[in-house]
């Protein structure tokens, strides 16, 4: 994934350091969230850190060389996109965790997660209840009751990348 995104080779001592941290990272993302040293959760704030400087002078150093055969995402979405620097940041790391974990585990994300927000599951099912007109469904939802959902899909994109902060 890192290879079509930024064009890091597989087996590359730099690739290899990002991986490190991403492995480090995921660790801690499954952990409590204890900020103490020494904890799952301290190691994967500051490696999410050097992933996203890593990113950053990724992005740095595309802009100053202002290349046109950039044949990547990354050179793509600085060429192409209004995106922030930020928004840019955030989007690599989504599709780093995105093109890495599987749905599996963003759906063992969303339940670890909601399990602890009772409100969110009370809204989640009013919404749903209320598209589906309290009554069992006899056919697929349509097009405009999905968009209708705004707070599910706020809920299921928010476990497209665990964030620490």
């Amino acid at each position: 994934m890192a290879e079509h995104i930024m064009s890091l080779e597989p087996g590359n001592p730099e690739t290899e350091q990002l991986k490190k941290e991403y492995i480090t990272f995921m660790k801690g993302v499954f952990s409590a969230p204890l900020n103490f040293p020494g904890t799952a959760y301290r190691k994967a704030l500051q490696s999410r850190s050097i992933i996203l400087k890593f990113i950053e002078e990724k992005m740095e150093e595309r802009i100053r060389r202002s290349r046109e055969d950039d044949d990547d995402l990354l050179g793509w979405v600085l060429k192409n996109s209004n995106l922030s620097k930020e928004q840019i940041l955030d989007l690599v790391l989504s599709l780093l965790f995105a093109g890495h974990e599987t749905s599996s585990v963003a759906i063992a994300l969303a339940i670890y997660f909601l399990q602890g927000c009772p409100s969110a599951v009370q809204q989640l099912r009013e919404e749903h209840m209320e598209i589906a007109g309290g009554k069992k469904r006899e056919r697929e939802l349509s097009w405009e009751e999905y968009k209708k959902m705004e707070f599910t899909q706020c809920v299921t994109t928010s476990f497209d990348l665990p964030t620490l902060s």
